[in-house]
């Protein structure tokens, strides 16, 4: 399991910003600033990964479903 988690984390992470709108990104690098340099205290912001797959989607079907 702990293999599996690593390179779920690692999908993750290369596939977030290619996904994600940029508002969701966003929230994500200022809460990474909060913790890490201003030091706040308080859980990790999770990005919203329901909202990538409408957002791909919608784009395909402006195209014409065409790749």
């Amino acid at each position: 399991m702990p293999i599996a988690g690593k390179a779920l984390k690692a999908n993750i992470t290369r596939l977030g910003p290619r996904v994600l709108p940029v508002l969701e990104q966003l929230r994500f690098a200022a809460d990474f600033v909060q913790r890490r340099w201003l030091g706040a205290k308080r859980p990790a912001y999770v990005p919203d990964f329901t909202c990538a797959p409408r957002r791909r989607a919608r784009r395909a079907a402006c195209r014409g479903g065409q790749l």
